[in-house]
């Protein structure tokens, strides 16, 4: 039997072609087939950066193999970057690094406005002979940036009694989408008294309103504070002015009365009004000048809004008429004030039997 002498050629045809060329002693024969085309497999790389600002970054999403490769070049990218932008095409290069996988590393700046977590998804196809394709996700693990918040506090002007409602404070958080959910507000109105503010967002991206409501019941100047807290950033406050007019008008309506000398009188000597309804009596000192050169404290007793009886005790030694006065002033900073007199008929007492 004759020996046959063999040669192989191998050549890459259209996608998925494959062509085997025999030469054989004393012919050629031409075989052909269909093979499946070459495979490549993709695998996302997990990343985490901060909102911007700070500037954006070029990001390595994935990775990728191709059984049959071609040079870098030969690959085109899309890249999803899951935050709503769509998708970007070309958004990436292709780069190989000296023993390989292929690495799929963005060719655009990309921001993310907003802190959180997403789902980025990549596709990379060749453009060569194959036509090879194939699709891969990573997370993307965006921080909060800690750039500062801007707060700022209008001075507060009111008058005692009233409801305050509406914007309190405003901030910015530069650069940012975060969602008004992210923050939480805490207003000190100055009084003694501290609430929580409800934050909005404001007419443009990172700007952000304070509103809250509160009753002032007494006349104020002090200082009001607003602090903004955003999770893992701590809290940002600032404070100014807050000025409670007053509306007190003190009405004080004595009662005259008769005691018998030498014997001790405790009552009530007089009523005190107020045109403020939220007034408390410990927003008042009294004094009665019984008439006889004594002058003591009176005591303020009764429910918010009055009216508010003024009670004293004295004792009276010679018999007589007197002039009492009672005088009532509203705390500081408050300046209201009002009086009243009545008369104290003074009888002669009982000499003690025996």
């Amino acid at each position: 039997m004759p020996t046959v002498s063999r040669a192989f050629r191998w050549r890459r045809r259209a996608a998925g072609a494959l062509c085997i060329v025999l030469l054989l002693a004393g012919g050629l024969v031409v075989v052909t087939g269909s093979v499946a085309a070459a495979a490549m497999s993709a695998q996302g790389v997990n990343f985490s950066q901060q909102e911007t600002p700070p500037a954006p970054l070029q990001q390595t999403v994935g990775t990728f193999t191709d059984t049959t490769p071609s040079d870098p070049s030969g690959y085109t990218v899309s890249i999803n970057w899951g935050d709503g932008t769509g998708t970007l095409s070309p958004g990436g290069f292709v780069y190989l690094p000296s023993g390989g996988p292929f690495t799929v590393i963005s060719n655009t700046l990309h921001t993310y406005l907003n802190d959180g977590t997403y789902t980025v998804t990549f596709s990379v196809t060749e453009t060569g002979d194959d036509h090879d394709s194939a699709t891969a996700t990573a997370v993307a693990t965006v921080g909060e940036a800690n750039r500062g918040l801007f707060v700022t506090v209008p001075p507060l002007n009111a008058s005692e009694g009233t409801v305050v409602r509406g914007t309190i404070a405003t901030f910015t958080d530069p650069g940012t989408t975060d969602p008004a959910a992210d923050f939480t507000a805490t207003i000190d109105w100055g009084d003694g008294t501290t609430t929580a503010g409800i934050v909005t967002e404001g007419p443009a991206a990172g700007d952000y309103v304070v509103s809250g409501t509160h009753q002032y019941t007494d006349e104020l100047s002090g200082l009001l504070n607003v602090s903004i807290s955003e999770p893992g950033l701590g809290s940002n406050g600032i404070g100014n002015t807050v000025t409670i007019s007053e509306a007190d008008a003190l009405t004080v309506t004595a009662s005259s009365f008769t005691v018998k000398a030498g014997r001790p009188l405790s009552g009530t000597v007089a009523t005190l009004t107020d045109a403020n309804p939220l007034a408390l009596p410990s927003d008042f000192t009294t004094t009665i000048n019984w008439g006889d050169g004594t002058t003591t404290s009176g005591t303020v007793t009764g429910p918010e809004g009055g009216p508010f009886p003024v009670t004293g005790s004295h004792t009276y030694k010679p018999a007589g008429t007197f002039t009492v006065t009672i005088t009532a002033a509203d705390d500081p900073p408050g300046t209201a004030t009002a009086s009243a007199t009545a008369t104290a008929t003074v009888t002669h007492g009982r000499p003690p039997s025996g």
